[in-house]
């Protein structure tokens, strides 16, 4: 996925500085082994789940917020969507969309 290297970035990023931020990948559409396989190949440190079969709680819980993939989410303290990009997104523009929902704290 073209996002990934934006988003290992800003997670990598905010590690480094202590911040209070979690990123999570879901991936819904490759088999267990593909997915793992591709984020060791990307050197993807942040934490990631596989829900081929979006059975699970995290895309219950999100259904209808991420119409298209690839969808970036980012979520607020209370776990409301505080923004969304649809499709490829840059370092730069996830940094600033978390950086404005921390300001709000």
């Amino acid at each position: 996925m073209a996002e990934t290297p934006a988003l290992q970035g800003a997670w990598a990023a905010y590690e480094k500085a202590g911040k209070p931020v979690v990123f999570v990948g879901i991936d819904t559409m490759e088999a267990p082994e593909t997915g793992l396989a591709f984020l060791r190949a990307k050197g993807v440190t942040f934490p990631s789940i596989n829900d081929q079969a979006s059975q699970g709680a995290p895309v219950l819980a999100l259904q209808g917020k991420a119409p298209a993939t690839p969808t970036t989410l980012v979520l607020d303290r209370q776990g409301r969507v505080a923004a969304r990009v649809l499709g490829p997104t840059s370092e730069v523009t996830v940094r600033a969309l978390v950086d404005a929902v921390l300001a709000e704290a």
